[in-house]
């Protein structure tokens, strides 16, 4: 394939692999690497190259996951009554008001 092919196909492993855009670094390195390969062969040194990234997302993962699991659920907190809430400070309001303030 040519690298202007390969350009387009690394483009879209870097999506459907890593799930992420690729890198210009990236990009021009794997497009240049295809060139003159087949579709299949530029994909399986892909995939051999991004084993290592996809790995230390699955633990990392896996990390996310375990503390999660770790953490006791979120205490309920009361939600608090505002009617009452603006009752009592408005009776203030009228207790300061009428001592003259």
């Amino acid at each position: 394939m040519t690298e202007e092919e390969a350009r387009a196909k690394v483009d879209i492993l870097y999506g459907a692999i890593l799930g992420r855009p690729a890198d210009p670094g990236g990009l021009n390195f794997w497009a240049s690497q295809g060139e003159g390969m087949t579709e299949m062969g530029l994909i399986w040194a892909f995939l051999g190259a991004s084993q290592a990234e996809l790995k230390a997302r699955a633990a990392r993962l896996r990390a996310l996951e375990a503390e999660a699991e770790a953490r006791p659920p979120a205490a309920q907190v009361p939600v608090p009554d505002v009617d009452a809430i603006t009752e009592a400070v408005t009776a203030r309001i009228i207790e300061r008001l009428s001592e003259g303030l």
